[in-house]
């Protein structure tokens, strides 16, 4: 079944306006309103597990036109490494899921071979590290200047955060736990901000 929802997604991309995998369908239809392009998510865990029944060539270059468009952040997000602050909303947490769903291709575009694919959106999957700042050991928002948003309450529920705040999307490098843990100062340091939460 998991390889007909699928070739469903397929049909959806190629009967869909927007030429693109799902997003959040409602009634046949993309109405965008969650973020992040995760059919890619699924679609990969399918076929690394061997679930294979699809056309796996025209899937890579769905799921590469879907992470290439210039909507939702994503203009940002390819130019300067994140979703600045004031370009569009949720900055902080569509740059997080854009990095997963990268880290996702990437893992299927290796295993079709495809190597500059794969180092395409491996470095893409680590632009997670560009909204990190170390002095509030958050992903914090920042400005097109480099700089990081002001009066900063990590626990605040903000425009800059889908449904959650700083605390929740700290967590949100499924992709590349080791370097999380590096980059908050070690096994110590990440366990002391696990149990502070």
């Amino acid at each position: 079944r998991t390889g007909e929802f699928i070739q469903s997604m397929l049909a959806h991309q190629s009967q869909s306006a927007h030429n693109m995998l799902p997003t959040w369908s409602m009634h046949h239809n993309e109405n965008f309103c969650m973020i992040g392009y995760h059919s890619v998510s699924a679609i990969t865990d399918a076929y690394i597990k061997g679930i294979r029944n699809y056309d796996s060539k025209k899937l890579l270059e769905a799921m590469k036109y879907g992470a290439n468009l210039d909507h939702f952040g994503l203009k940002s997000y390819k130019k300067y490494g994140y979703i600045r602050a004031g370009d569009e909303a949720e900055s902080v947490s569509k740059t997080l899921e854009y990095a997963y769903d990268d880290w996702c291709l990437a893992q299927f575009a290796n295993d079709l071979g495809k190597s500059d694919d794969y180092e395409y959106f491996m470095q893409r999957s680590e632009n997670w590290r560009n909204l990190y700042d170390a002095s509030s050991t958050f992903f914090r928002p920042k400005y097109a200047d480099g700089t990081f948003l002001v009066d900063f309450v990590p626990k605040e529920y903000s425009a800059y955060y889908c449904e959650s705040n700083a605390w929740h999307y700290f967590w949100n490098v499924p992709q590349n736990i080791e370097g999380l843990i590096d980059t908050v100062g070690g096994a110590e340091a990440f366990e002391q901000k696990l149990d502070s939460m």
